[in-house]
């Protein structure tokens, strides 16, 4: 999903002036993680070699802000103005309040910027 949302960002203008969002579970080092993974995709220095100065839970990419948000701290993520794209990452380890927060909070941007949202879960298996 990380691959995607920077093909995303990189290959056309359509994302400019827009944003992504990565909500994580309540650990905000979990979302930190995400986004350097993220950074270090592009700044490879075999491959592209560009590299970010910007805070350890944003990157900006062609005009793109994405943000990584905990889900204990979804009010921030209540006031965005033109989100495009919401991965809920792993939320299955996310508490159920918090699950249910995230949830009202994605779905309410539909009507407003119509993004693409996508939600991982872990699934448990039991081998036979």
């Amino acid at each position: 999903m990380l691959r995607l949302m920077g093909w995303l960002c990189t290959s056309s203008d359509n994302y400019k002036n827009s944003q992504m969002c990565l909500i994580t579970g309540p650990n905000i080092d979990l979302a930190i993680k995400l986004i350097k993974r993220l950074k270090q995709i592009f700044s490879n220095p075999d491959k592209l070699g560009i590299y970010f100065t910007n805070k350890e839970t944003v990157l900006e990419l062609n005009g793109c802000s994405i943000q990584a948000y905990p889900s204990n701290h979804i009010d921030s993520f209540r006031s965005l103005t033109n989100p495009k794209f919401i991965l809920c990452d792993e939320f299955d380890f996310v508490p159920p309040g918090q699950q249910e927060d995230a949830r009202h909070v994605t779905e309410r941007y539909i009507a407003k910027s119509d993004p693409y949202i996508a939600m991982t879960y872990e699934t448990l298996g039991v081998s036979c």
